[in-house]
């Protein structure tokens, strides 16, 4: 990471970031660098939101938000989790949804599921209280983690989301959150 001072005074920063598919610059501007509380070390797994910029034939991220991934909910994590929060004790299930590893690289199924869960939710955090379950099939096989998705893709009715998810593809099952907590405990 390259930190560099504009003529305001304020800090931004220019990192170097590859994935299983290759490398590319990241730029984290200063609002967006005041945000940020920690910052990743070389090597560090991080979720990164954002959006690309091409300048002069070359493809660069612009950093919205930057998380490391040791902060994000496991699944083997969320049992305290949805133990204690009171706001889904009404809810007795989550959405499970499997999610094939070349899916995890195709941006237009990503957005095609992140559209799907926003209609999902309709936009009311207070009445959407059914949790979103991802995990990753593939080269993992059994060692597979899930990561419990944040609370803006937490839907209404587990149901119709699962048909609509089946519907566009993706492979999704109910499952009681007494099972999902058990089978995570185990």
């Amino acid at each position: 990471m390259k930190l560099h001072t504009t003529k305001k005074g304020d800090r931004m920063a220019f990192l170097q970031i590859e994935d299983l598919t290759g490398q590319m610059e990241a730029i984290i501007f200063p609002k967006t660098y005041q945000e940020i509380k920690t910052f990743p070390k070389e090597n560090d797994v991080v979720l990164i939101t954002g959006k690309t910029d091409k300048q002069e034939d070359k493809l660069q991220l612009i950093i919205d938000e930057l998380q490391s991934a040791d902060t994000l909910p496991r699944i083997d994590k969320i049992p305290a989790l949805l133990l204690e929060d009171s706001e889904i004790e009404e809810s007795n299930s989550m959405v499970l949804l499997h999610l094939k590893l070349e899916e995890i690289y195709d941006l237009s199924k990503l957005q095609k599921l992140h559209a799907l869960l926003k209609e999902q939710s309709s936009g009311n955090q207070q009445q959407a209280n059914i949790p979103i379950v991802a995990t990753v099939k593939g080269e993992f096989k059994h060692n597979y983690k899930g990561i419990c998705l944040g609370r803006d893709f937490w839907i209404q009715n587990a149901e119709a989301t699962l048909t609509s998810l089946k519907s566009a593809g993706f492979d999704a099952e109910i499952k009681p959150k007494s099972e999902l907590l058990m089978s995570i405990q185990a």
